[in-house]
């Protein structure tokens, strides 16, 4: 009996395990489960990743890729988040999104928005209030002030893929771009610097958007972008994580590792190995290979 509960014991720890462990990957080629265009956006051709969303910016809160509605309610234990993506400007000219939403999250779709609520703006700050609220503000960023990526230090402005991601670990948040820190802050958990609560009851965000939808009643316009490869984490990316998946687009792709047994072995660009029946822009034996 006492084996028997060992092993049930066991099993039972080791479910859990593995449930705390979740990461949600897309290539954006396509419409997914749980997926749906709102708007006029729409999946086009592009020379690096084959097939793409591409937003438009014609309204305020009216174009977006709305995600699947679970995404961000898998860090109760982890008391972490991650999410990639890459990202690029493409026709849209420098100064027209300079305020642009890139990746927001609402209990629901309303208009104009309010809380629970999390927000990445494109120019490299944040917003949350869930559970509690923080504005990331310049007191609490590591370098004293905010630095503000828009108008001359606009990071789409060459028209090249870039890798944007936010990495939120307990009390210490970091938006990144191509695996460089673009700003880091950290918070006290009091009151203003809260953002615990993005974890415990991140799944209360059902309407999960990326390219548009901005915060409150601001009248800014949704991006106008390019967005490939979404990734999304319960779990802190290492800037070593990050930027292996930087150097490997476009021209870092020869350096993956590789086999000299004869076998394939492909990985998706989270890193993740996967099948021969995966579609998609995978690293195949040290290649980049377009798999339709």
């Amino acid at each position: 009996m006492k084996k028997i509960f060992t092993f049930i014991t066991a099993v039972l720890f080791s479910t859990m395990a593995m449930a705390q462990t979740y990461t949600y990957t897309a290539d954006l080629s396509q419409l997914e489960a749980g997926m749906s265009i709102v708007g006029s956006g729409s999946f086009v051709s592009d020379d690096t990743f084959g097939t793409v969303f591409q937003n438009v910016a014609t309204a305020v809160r009216s174009n977006y890729l709305l995600l699947p509605e679970d995404l961000l309610a898998h860090s109760q234990t982890s008391k972490a988040l991650s999410i990639g993506f890459w990202v690029n400007a493409g026709e849209a000219e420098s100064g027209t999104y300079d305020w642009a939403p890139i990746f927001t999250a609402y209990a629901q779709q309303n208009n104009p928005n309010s809380w629970p609520m999390f927000v990445c703006q494109y120019r490299g700050v944040l917003q949350t209030n869930c559970a509690g609220w923080t504005d990331y503000v310049d007191a609490q960023n590591v370098s004293g002030v905010n630095a503000v990526y828009n108008g001359e230090k606009d990071w789409l402005a060459d028209k090249k893929w870039h890798y944007y991601t936010v990495v939120l670990h307990n009390d210490n948040a970091k938006v990144y771009f191509d695996g460089v820190v673009a700003n880091e802050w950290n918070l006290d958990g009091s009151d203003g610097q809260y953002q615990r609560g993005l974890f415990s009851n991140g799944g209360e965000l059902k309407y999960i958007c990326l390219g548009g939808n901005q915060a409150w009643d601001w009248n800014d316009f949704d991006a106008p972008f390019k967005f490939a490869q979404l990734v999304v984490k319960n779990s802190a990316m290492t800037q070593e994580e990050i930027q292996a998946i930087v150097n490997a687009l476009p021209t870092g792709i020869q350096s993956v590792k590789t086999v000299s047994n004869g076998k394939t072995v492909r990985y998706n660009i989270a890193g993740q190995q996967v099948t021969a029946d995966y579609k998609g822009l995978v690293i195949e034996n040290g290649r980049k290979v377009l798999k339709k």
